[in-house]
């Protein structure tokens, strides 16, 4: 099996766009489509005070096969020290799990996994992405009715229900599309990007209150919207090209304008 470097040295992109999925065909709205090749390599590196036996590390950072405009040409893990067993299995979100059993860690431990994606953006006549379809023969792990619940981490206060109320009114008449972008702004112009002034237990609420945070925090925020809005939302992780850390963006289901 090819490496993610090999695949990538012999990779020429297809004369034509490879075809979606079935259940994901690009929207009528699409005149133009732009095909490309992602890399993506996640480093870890973890120092124990003192060594540690039967470690079990569960990754969550490879991406479905193929799921609508996005398909997987190679992937490979490397750890240290080298584990006994690497088995995988999918999670109830669909996600792929890689679990690394290692027998004794000393002081360090290493992970590095590489992917090497191909991605296909359609783009409608004024130049913008069209939506992206969802592919219904993918990992339908849970309902859409499932992202219209409020977890520890999006639970509203008196503030961000008022917000919400607000948002909604702004933005009544709007299309769904467009209405989301519409959320996605009032965020951003209430929020001020500062790094260091929340953590990964940091509440949409308590973020809202001080409106400061990060990708994450705004990620948070946006969901509690969504969902006071009857918008099944939810939390993605993932690489942005250009940034050299984990990035976090919201993902709807919205129905057709």
């Amino acid at each position: 099996m090819r490496t993610v470097a090999e695949t990538a040295k012999a990779y020429s992109p297809p004369d034509v766009p490879p075809a979606p999925l079935p259940a994901a065909p690009f929207p009528p709205e699409t005149v133009a489509v732009n095909i490309a090749l992602l890399r993506a390599t996640h480093f870890a590196n973890y120092i124990y005070q003192r060594g540690a036996r039967e470690v079990t590390t569960c990754l969550r950072l490879v991406s479905p096969t193929e799921r609508g405009y996005q398909r997987l040409l190679a992937e490979e893990l490397r750890a240290a020290p080298t584990p006994h067993s690497t088995p995988r299995f999918t999670d109830e979100w669909g996600n792929t799990v890689i679990e690394i059993h290692q027998e004794r860690v000393q002081a360090h431990q290493t992970l590095v996994v590489a992917s090497l994606m191909e991605t296909v953006c359609g783009y409608s006549s004024d130049g913008l992405p069209v939506p992206t379809p969802v592919p219904t023969d993918a990992h339908a792990a849970r309902p859409a009715s499932d992202y219209l619940s409020f977890t520890r981490l999006t639970t509203p206060d008196d503030s961000l229900e008022r917000a919400a109320r607000d948002v909604a009114i702004e933005t009544s008449g709007l299309h769904p599309l467009p209405r989301l972008k519409a959320f996605s702004d009032f965020v951003h112009r209430q929020m001020h990007f500062q790094s260091g002034t929340t953590g990964v237990g940091t509440s949409a609420a308590e973020a809202w209150e001080n409106k400061r945070g990060v990708c994450q925090d705004y990620t948070h925020i946006l969901i509690t919207l969504c969902r006071l809005n009857d918008i099944p939302a939810r939390y993605i992780s993932g690489c942005v090209p250009g940034e050299g850390v984990m990035h976090a963006w919201t993902e709807a289901c919205l129905p057709h304008p």
